[in-house]
This record gives structure tokens, sequence and C-alpha cells, in this order.
């Protein structure tokens, strides 16, 4: 039998407000990188909203951390702002990749598929997704690279 989406999502909830702080420091390093490839003015733009999320994040998990009852209303809240933090991080993915530069795309690679990894690791966790979702990014950053040097996929 499968758990229900209410009981995932206050799973969810507890997870993604324990991690606040490394994902600060992560949205300033997700701005430092973009500022050594895009410029300045749009990766301070960029973290400037990416605190606006997180904020919004903090607020909306609020009722599942005090342990109190939770409403539908809070769990569709925090729905919304993870993903439009998630959503903001594709954002940069694609800032990445319109750079037109080997470092963009390589960057925006990892970016991607590393978003999509912490997702499904937040709602499915088996030891084998853990194996997956940890080769994934790295596997499509080789394959960036190595189409950049205009070598086939199997050098």
């Amino acid at each position: 039998m499968s758990t229900p989406l209410s009981a995932r999502l206050d799973e969810a909830t507890v997870a993604v407000r324990a991690v606040t702080v490394p994902r600060l420091g992560l949205s300033l390093f997700g701005a430092v990188t973009a500022g050594l490839i895009l410029p300045w003015s749009q990766a301070a733009g960029w973290l400037a909203v990416s605190l606006a999320l997180e904020a919004w994040l903090w607020i909306a998990t609020r009722s599942q951390a005090r342990g109190g009852l939770v409403r539908h209303r809070a769990r569709a809240n925090f729905a919304a702002s993870f993903g439009a933090i998630s959503l903001w991080w594709l954002v940069l993915g694609v800032m990445f990749w319109n750079s037109d530069t080997l470092a963009g795309r390589t960057c925006a690679a990892i970016l991607v598929m590393s978003l999509l990894a912490v997702t499904m690791l937040l709602f499915y966790s088996t030891p084998i997704m853990f194996l997956a979702t940890g080769a994934v990014p790295t596997v499509f950053a080789l394959m960036v690279l190595g189409r950049a040097d205009a070598q086939s996929w199997l050098q």
C-alpha cells in the first residue's frame, strides 16, 4: 500500500526545512558560479530572487515544523514554494546554457540533472535511487564535455 500524498508532503516539508542553511549556502555558491560565467548583475538578481523564494519556503514550512495540525492549504503552500524554487534553479540552468560557453553548458547539465535527482530523492529514496541520482549529473556533464571536443560517445 502506498503512502498518501499528504504524508509524503509532510515528510518532505520537514526534510526541506532541516536543510535551510545549506540551501542558502548553495544559493550563494550558485550565484558566485553564475558571476564567473554570466554578468554579475544577472548573478546578483538571481541571488536576490532566490533568497526571497527561500524566505517564502521557510514561512511555508512553519506549521509542519511546529508539529501541529497541518491543513491542505499549508501543504499546497509548501508545494508551490518548493516548485517555485525548483523552477528558479532551472532558470539559472537556462541562463548558463544560453551563455554559449563550454563552462556554462557543463554547469547547466550538472545543475538540471542534480535538481531532478534531488527532487526524485525527496519523494522516493531507495538505495538504487541514491546510486542512480549520484551518477546521472556526472554522466551528463561528461556528455557535454565529450560533445564539445567533437569526440564520439564511445571515447
